[in-house]
């Protein structure tokens, strides 16, 4: 796939002159690596990814001109890890021979922009987050049009993305480019254990294979792939109003606040409205005075959760999805814990309009399975909740009571 790196200056970018155009100082044309994972939403940008052919620059006339085609083999930008620095060194001592400059000189240049060419479409991506992985780059500009075939023929596309850019570039700052469809509700489905499981091993392989692209167009959400949650959660059943049905739960956070969630339903399903609300002043004690403003309520045994996350994003589309390892037991009772696998829509990284979440979802969820049964684990694949979970440890102690 033939790539272009537009480097520039960071003043020079973030704030462009008055006749808007992102300046380009350098452009390096070259290829990606088949293993280069990338799509229409998402570039990552690892190192030795990208094998330099030629060197561009302006004239003093303002014309771009060849400085040479020396191949520098890896192009690396990354510096997190010592290898990575000794690559990046070596990338950039070429670029300043290339371009007759002095390393200092040479190491202010960053490539914010990268610019491929896929048959009958033309895609610019930006430069949006660093990490041991790499350079994650956010497309925000697709266009039809002929083959790039030079450097004055890449700063035209990149000018004619100007409006796209500034539309995007709020979202080009730590954690700010997260959106998501449908916030009002949650889309997850469950694959519920027949028997204990080693949540702990089952997450260490599943990350695995998603690391060694086992799912293909998706890879570990950059910068946040991983989680661990342990917590108790105090729960009570919403019987009425009709339209609350379902449950209202109670999360203690670290600050002595509470995490509020709701979900309403009146039977389990893949799809269920939900509402959080962080930071509430609430006691445990007062949580059932508090569920009672909703109506008739009744509380379940409280229970830990402990959970360990991985987080996957697509290349295609920037959908981002998590799968879930989940250990649920009562307080005080280890011998009544619920083992579940879950896989949830979390959210999306897109500059471009969110689709395809439901498909995305399904190829999640199909991967997912396809795990779970080659680690040979029997499940029930589905949507029993946790209120359902408790509704049934509750009914288990009435029935050896009567």
């Amino acid at each position: 796939m033939k790539t272009y790196l537009a480097l520039s200056l960071p003043e020079q970018h973030f704030a462009p002159d008055a006749d808007k155009h992102l300046a380009t100082e350098v452009i390096i044309s070259g290829s990606f690596q088949e293993k280069t994972r990338i799509g229409r939403s998402s570039l990552l940008f690892s190192s030795e990814d990208f094998r330099a052919e030629e060197v561009f620059l302006r004239s003093a006339a303002g014309e771009w001109r060849s400085a040479g085609r020396a191949a520098a083999g890896g192009f690396t930008l990354n510096f997190f890890t010592e290898e990575d620095r000794i690559l990046r060194d070596r990338s950039y001592r070429w670029l300043a021979d290339s371009l007759g400059r002095s390393l200092e000189e040479a190491d202010k240049l960053y490539p914010f922009l990268v610019v491929t060419q896929k048959p009958g479409e033309r895609i610019v991506y930006h430069h949006l987050a660093a990490g041991k992985r790499g350079n994650l780059f956010s497309a925000y500009h697709w266009s039809a049009g002929e083959e790039l075939c030079s450097a004055s023929s890449v700063e035209e596309l990149i000018r004619a993305s100007w409006d796209k850019w500034v539309i995007a570039r709020p979202n080009y700052n730590n954690n700010c480019y997260y959106t998501k469809w449908r916030r009002d509700v949650e889309i997850e489905r469950k694959y519920t254990f027949e028997r204990p499981v080693d949540t702990w091993l089952l997450i260490q392989k599943l990350y695995a294979s998603v690391a060694a692209g086992g799912l293909p167009g998706y890879i570990l959400e950059f910068n946040d792939e991983f989680q661990v949650w342990d917590y108790e959660n105090y729960m009570f059943e919403i019987l009425e109003p009709e339209e609350q049905i379902g449950y209202i739960s109670f999360v203690p956070q670290a600050n002595g606040l509470m995490t509020v969630k709701q979900k309403t339903f009146k039977k389990d399903a893949e799809i269920r409205t939900e509402t959080i609300k962080a930071n509430v002043a609430v006691h445990p004690k007062e949580a059932r005075a508090y569920a009672e403003q909703i109506g008739t309520v009744r509380e379940l045994p409280p229970y830990r959760r402990k959970r360990f996350d991985i987080n996957i994003e697509s290349l295609e589309t920037g959908n981002i999805y998590g799968i879930f390892m989940d250990l649920c037991r009562p307080l005080g009772d280890a011998e009544h814990a619920l083992y579940q696998c879950e896989v949830e829509y979390i959210r999306s990284r897109v500059m471009n309009e969110i689709s395809n979440v439901m498909e995305d979802y399904a190829e999640v969820c199909a991967f997912t399975k396809a795990f779970l049964e080659e680690e040979g684990t029997s499940f029930e694949e589905g949507y029993y909740s946790k209120l359902s979970y408790l509704r049934d440890y509750l009914n288990h102690f009435e029935l050896k009571e009567v």
